[in-house]
C-alpha cells in the first residue's frame, strides 16, 4: 500500500534521512522504533506531505505520491496524528473531532459526520462523556484519544501515528495500543507507529524498522526485532504488556 524509497531529507547542511526505504502492506501495524533524534517524526512528516525529499520517491496505492503536499495526501486517504497532539484547547472534544472531516464534510449527506462521530465515541467512551469539555482541559491522555479520534474522522486507510505513547500512563498507553489493534483487524486499518517504546509498538506491529542516525539499520517482523540482540541492547526500556 506505501512504500517509500531510499528517501533523503535534509535540513540545510544536515542529513535528516539517509536513503531510508520502508514498506506497509495493506492492514498492517508497521513500527519505526529509535532513540531521539534519528529522524523517526521527519520520515513521519516526509510521509505525510509536510517535508519534501531532496531524493527518492514514496507510493501510495500504485501511485507516485512524492511531490504532492499534505493537503492533496489527506485526500488520498493518508493522515498524520503529530506529536504533541495540537489540539484547539478553547475548543469542545465534539468540535476538535469535527474538524477531522474537514475535507469530505461539504459533501457529506445528512448524519455522515454524525455516524463517524459515533464510530470514534465507541472506541473511546471516554470522550462521549467529555464531548462539551474543553479540549485542554483534559488529561494527556484523553488529549491523545481525541487527537487519534481527530485523525480517523478524516475516513484515512493509513495512519501515521507519531508517539502517541508519549507521556502517558502506562494503562492509557494499554488502552490506545489495543484500540489500534482493534483498528486493525477489524476495519483493515493501515497504521504506522513512531515508538520510543520499542517493546511496546514491537509488540503490536506486524512489520518493523528500527533507526539510528538518520538510516534504518534493521528490519524485519514485529516478533523478529523483539528477539535481535542489536535491538535489545540499544532500545529496550520498560517493558509495556499490551
Amino acid at each position: 500500500m506505501l512504500e517509500a524509497s531510499d528517501l533523503q531529507v535534509r535540513y540545510g547542511p544536515v542529513v535528516a534521512l539517509d536513503n531510508v526505504s520502508v514498506k506497509m502492506d495493506g492492514g498492517e501495524i508497521v513500527a519505526i522504533v529509535g532513540a531521539n533524534g534519528v529522524g523517526k517524526t521527519t520520515l513521519m512528516r516526509t510521509l505525510a506531505g509536510l517535508l519534501q525529499p531532496v531524493a527518492g520517491t514514496i507510493t501510495f496505492a500504485g501511485r507516485d505520491v512524492t511531490r504532492l503536499g499534505s493537503h492533496h495526501l489527506i485526500r488520498q486517504g493518508i493522515t498524520l496524528v503529530p506529536e504533541g497532539r495540537h489540539l484547539f484547547a478553547d475548543l469542545t472534544v465534539d468540535e476538535n473531532l469535527r474538524l477531522g472531516a474537514f475535507h469530505w464534510r461539504r459533501k457529506a449527506h445528512r448524519g455522515e459526520i454524525d455516524s463517524e462521530l459515533a464510530k470514534v465515541y465507541a472506541l473511546f467512551p471516554d470522550l462521549l462523556r467529555r464531548k462539551t469539555q474543553l479540549a485542554g482541559t483534559l488529561s494527556g491522555g484523553q488529549q491523545q484519544m481525541v487527537a487519534v479520534g481527530r485523525g480517523l474522522m478524516s475516513r484515512p486507510t493509513c495512519l501515521l501515528l507519531d508517539e502517541p505513547s508519549l507521556g502517558l500512563a502506562p494503562l492509557v498507553i494499554r488502552q490506545i495500543f489495543r484500540t489500534l489493534v482493534s483498528l486493525r483487524d477489524t476495519s483493515g486499518l493501515s497504521i504506522i507507529l513512531v515508538e520510543q517504546d520499542a517493546e511496546a509498538a514491537l509488540r503490536i506491529a506486524d512489520r518493523g524498522y528500527v533507526m539510528q542516525r538518520a538510516r534504518v539499520v534493521l528490519s524485519g517482523t514485529g516478533a523478529e526485532l523483539r528477539a535481535n540482540k542489536l535491538t535489545r541492547e540499544i532500545y529496550f526500556g520498560g517493558l509495556a504488556q499490551i
